[in-house]
């Protein structure tokens, strides 16, 4: 019994020093403020690769708007056969609410298209802001550049095709 009290007491000792002299090396650690403010500047082009670097973000078009709206009332039956794993029995009916022109539904359904092109489309612009501020390789500033133009127009090319109008000399402003 006093074999265990000594082990016990020297396993506290031991932790407690090493508790000690670990907590001393992280003081130095400590004493930077972390900042997680927006204004923090952009110094490196690699952070500026960051930015547009999570490549989930712009492959995924979640927007049911975009995969079902169209000009027939109703759900097209390719698009249906297609993609039956959607409008299967465990999917929400709010996929269907594009393509049954339900709008009442359809402005409470949630659908992220709208806001998820407007955060690609601001990272591209703070990329191409910050492109001469930053330090790093000309090449992969045009690279980047090039990269957050792209984006910027894909994406601005999805927005027009689901909320305008469909060019015609009727929407122009001015008939040839």
């Amino acid at each position: 019994m006093k074999l265990k009290a000594i082990i016990f007491k020297l396993t506290v000792i031991i932790m407690a020093s090493i508790t000690s002299v670990s907590c001393s090396k992280v003081d130095d650690f400590l004493d930077v403020i972390p900042s997680k403010s927006t204004l923090k500047p952009l110094e490196t082009v690699e952070e500026l690769d960051g930015i547009l670097g999570n490549y989930t973000d712009y492959y995924r078009e979640s927007s049911q708007t975009l995969f079902a709206g169209h000009d027939d009332f109703g759900v097209i039956t390719e698009i249906y056969n297609s993609y039956s794993g959607i409008y299967s029995g465990t999917s929400s009916p709010f996929h269907l609410y594009p393509a049954l022109w339900d709008v009442p539904n359809l402005e409470n359904s949630g659908d992220r298209g709208w806001a998820e092109a407007w955060t690609k489309i601001f990272r591209a612009n703070m990329v191409l802001v910050n492109l001469d501020a930053v330090t790093g390789s000309e090449e992969m500033k045009k690279e980047l550049a090039a990269e957050a133009h792209f984006i910027r127009a894909y994406d601005m090319f999805l927005l027009a095709n689901i909320f305008c109008l469909p060019y015609s000399q009727f929407n122009t402003g001015h008939q040839d």
